[in-house]
């Protein structure tokens, strides 16, 4: 799959059968993506596409003998004529959470929870993307994307390129990544967290009239001494700037 991010998407499209299934010999859970886009919808007899079909008996995800993940398809939910879909060799399925998996519907947790929301992968263009009500992961891989969270504590990341991004409602990760980024802050906005926030490159965008009130240095590791900057907000809203230290003027950061 590459050294980068990758997406593997699984095609609506083929037969299923004991003969014919994918391998793939590089999946890294810590940055890879299994995206069943339409697949599910079309493989996948009866689904109501709102019950993760993990649990619904359709889909499962257990190591074979030698521990290596094996992702299986009973397109009746049936739970008992499992057909293998994909081998993730190097993988166990223990390695495997909801924020790895998802189809047109959300995200789906192989231990069949419920509580996921949606993971919102973008191109390598220009996307706008959106989150949900609930606890989303969305992913702008390339290009200067626009992305909005929504509600819910969402975990957001532009990838490369100049980003606009925005957590919503909620206590919201963020990551930039790549490039000149904007961090769009309003009056509804909770207390997030900028893990790569760079001084001088990347900045806070306040609407709705907020300004900042202070800035604390902080510890956020627990190991007793200050190690990120604290961004309050003249609302209730406030920012966690990771790794930053010695700001002593706010205008730095807008």
């Amino acid at each position: 799959m590459g050294n980068k991010a990758d997406i593997l998407v699984l095609p609506s499209s083929g037969k299923i059968s004991a003969y014919n299934h994918t391998i793939v010999t590089d999946f890294d859970p810590s940055e890879d993506f299994l995206h069943l886009h339409d697949f599910a919808d079309s493989k996948l007899v009866g689904w109501d596409k709102t019950t993760n079909p993990f649990a619904a008996g359709y889909l499962q995800l257990v190591d074979d003998p030698n521990g290596t993940a094996v992702l299986s398809i009973d397109m009746h939910g049936d739970g008992d004529n499992f057909l293998t879909l994909v081998t993730f060799e190097g993988v166990s399925a223990g390695d495997f959470t909801g924020d790895h998996i998802s189809s047109l519907n959300g995200r789906h947790a192989p231990d069949g929870d419920a509580g996921k929301g949606s993971l919102v992968i973008g191109t390598l263009g220009d996307d706008r993307l959106a989150g949900t009500e609930q606890n989303d992961k969305l992913q702008g891989y390339a290009g200067n994307d626009t992305i909005f969270g929504a509600e819910g504590r969402d975990t957001i990341s532009g990838g490369d390129g100049d980003d606009r991004i925005e957590g919503g409602l909620g206590f919201d990760e963020l990551t930039g990544g790549l490039g000149a980024d904007r961090f769009v802050f309003a009056d509804y906005a909770g207390a997030d967290v900028i893990l790569d926030f760079e001084v001088g490159v990347d900045l806070l965008e306040l609407t709705d009239d907020l300004t900042i009130t202070g800035l604390t240095e902080i510890d956020t590791d627990g190991t007793g001494g200050a190690d990120s900057t604290l961004v309050q907000l003249s609302t209730t809203a406030s920012v966690t700037l990771i790794d930053v230290l010695g700001l002593s003027d706010a205008a730095a950061l807008i």
